[in-house]
């Protein structure tokens, strides 16, 4: 777990990330917009990030938002 959390740089939960085969970052971050800041959270989703880079990467095209900013409890390690 810890491995995982330091060789993607994971900070909070609930943190995303998509792979390919061989462990490349395809996606990372948020799920959606709907915690836009910490304790802060919109009534109504009107970003769906990780279903539109999972729809753009199975469609094999390559126009999605690669990174956002995660909004969550910060990640507490051994290390």
């Amino acid at each position: 777990k810890d491995v995982i959390i330091s060789s993607y740089n994971l900070s909070v939960y609930p943190e995303v990330l998509i792979l390919d085969s061989v462990g490349n970052m395809l996606y990372k971050g948020k799920i959606d917009n709907r915690a836009h800041e910490t304790g802060i959270v919109k009534s109504v989703v009107t970003k769906e990030y990780l279903k539109t880079a999972i729809t753009e990467i199975s469609n094999g095209t390559n126009n999605y938002i690669k990174r956002t900013q995660s909004v969550g409890c910060f990640i507490e390690t051994e290390n």
